[in-house]
């Protein structure tokens, strides 16, 4: 039984950590100067340090993603793929 658990607690702390880097705006206003959350820090960064190879690694990463799922999608057809992913 805690395999089957286990897996669902992964993908909800997934989900939970995604879902807190979209509630930026929020995490800004509430966070003080005592407490840092990741999107703060993030942005902080971001603002701070603004370099090019963050384009260049998030374009990279959505290329890889490509090359790796459209000739999956070709060789094995849509519907098979959606079942296996």
């Amino acid at each position: 039984m805690l395999s089957n658990v286990k897996n669902g607690i992964l993908a909800s702390a997934f989900i939970a950590f995604i879902i807190s880097l979209q509630e930026f705006v929020m995490a800004l206003f509430l966070s003080g100067q005592g407490t840092r959350t990741i999107p703060v820090l993030a942005w902080i960064a971001l603002r701070n340090v603004l370099d090019p190879i963050i384009s260049v690694v998030s374009t990279l990463l959505v290329v890889a993603a490509l090359l790796l799922v459209v000739p999956a999608a070709l060789a094995i057809g849509l519907d098979r793929l959606a079942k296996q992913l």
